[in-house]
């Protein structure tokens, strides 16, 4: 009796452990309904900029408006995806997050402001004429999609062969692009 009490104590804290600490190993990567989730966190970061920087409270307030189940909803799965990653350490994490994308997103709008503003109208205009809700094709734009920084589990990395340093160069190079303002 006693041995199984103590098998299930170590069962229990080793089923503990896997909560605590993140579930892979390896670099962390999203799903795709998770990539869309953290898609539309960089979208709403660079609306909520804009709306401060370049006086689009309106704007802002409206598409919070339009799309509000579906920044609700994203914003669970957001949660969930830091919560797989992270485990108790999910909220420290997740707000990690949230203050880098806020951050890069000012520099980003005190670099160029009038471009900033410029493209930020534009993407509001997008979003809010269009009758078909297209949030999830603006979030997972090119220009958008990959400031978080997060891979999808779906893609495998391209790594340049060894033998070829020149290709390993412009790899390392091209990655190190910043993303360009949505047009």
């Amino acid at each position: 009796m006693i041995h199984s009490k103590r098998s299930h104590l170590l069962i229990g804290l080793a089923a503990a452990s896997l909560f605590a600490t993140p579930t892979s190993a390896g670099p962390m990567c999203a799903q795709a309904h998770e990539q869309f989730a953290l898609n539309t966190s960089v979208l709403r970061t660079e609306l909520m900029v804009a709306a401060l920087s370049c006086g689009r409270h309106t704007h802002y307030n409206a598409f919070v408006t339009k799309f509000n189940g579906d920044l609700t909803e994203q914003g669970y799965l957001l949660r969930a995806f830091f919560q797989r990653q992270y485990g108790n350490a999910a909220e420290l994490h997740l707000n990690r997050f949230v203050t880098r994308l806020a951050n890069d997103e000012s520099k980003r709008s005190i670099a160029g402001r009038t471009q900033f503003c410029t493209a930020a109208s534009a993407l509001f205009q997008q979003l809010l004429d269009d009758k078909q809700q297209q949030l999830q094709t603006l979030a997972s734009s090119p220009t958008l999609s990959t400031r978080h920084g997060i891979t999808s589990c779906e893609e495998t990395p391209q790594v340049a062969r060894a033998e070829d340093p020149a290709a390993a160069a412009n790899t390392a190079a091209v990655e190190a692009q910043p993303a360009e303002l949505p047009k």
